[in-house]
């Protein structure tokens, strides 16, 4: 391999973790917006009780009535990474959103989209979705999506798309999306 090839190779290695750190970057707010709190304390509740709380504790209006938490495992985990550090949280979301877009980036390339192509609609497509990705389970929903359409592209994949939407339901309400994809899915294939 000759200089040309070595240096094309750093470049286009360089292109993705720029992309790719860039494109979570977007995502990163302060840490006091949303219900966030609320998310913490119901993780809280969650830890204490070994178990999801079936009555409302945190509201004065509907306190004791019954309450269902589709985001209880956000609400765990989001608890979990703040009790150890608050920081690990901001890292935690950085996390999520690099998954996500890595994904993507991956399932584009995959696609045959060339590098710069893709790396710019993901950094057009973090900027625009950056305002709405608050840590909370709402931007923790966009990594089992991006894993459904990267195990798309895999010759076994679909056999994993359960359990991603097991997981997806227990993040965050949104796991509706997953099924929606799947029905997609089978209709391009029908169609196809």
């Amino acid at each position: 391999m000759n200089l040309f090839e070595r240096t094309a190779k750093i470049n286009a290695s360089a292109g993705v973790f720029a992309a790719l750190a860039g494109a979570a970057a977007l995502g990163q707010e302060a840490a006091g917006g949303g219900d966030l709190w609320l998310r913490l304390a119901s993780g809280r509740e969650i830890w204490a009780r070994a178990g999801v709380p079936g009555a409302d504790s945190f509201s004065f209006t509907a306190a004791g009535r019954p309450w269902s938490n589709p985001d209880w495992l956000f609400d765990l985990l989001a608890f979990g990474a703040y009790s150890s550090h608050p920081q690990l949280l901001a890292w935690l979301q950085f996390g999520l959103l690099l998954g996500t877009w890595a994904l993507l980036l991956w399932t584009a390339q995959r696609r045959g989209t060339s590098p710069l192509a893709s790396g710019g609609a993901l950094w057009l497509g973090a900027a625009a979705a950056g305002p709405f990705l608050a840590i909370g389970p709402g931007s923790a929903a966009l990594l089992p999506l991006a894993l459904l359409l990267a195990l798309r592209e895999l010759p076994r994949g679909r056999w994993a798309w359960p359990a991603v939407l097991v997981l997806w339901a227990n993040l965050d309400a949104s796991f509706a999306l997953g099924a929606l994809a799947l029905l997609l899915d089978a209709g391009a294939d029908i169609a196809g």
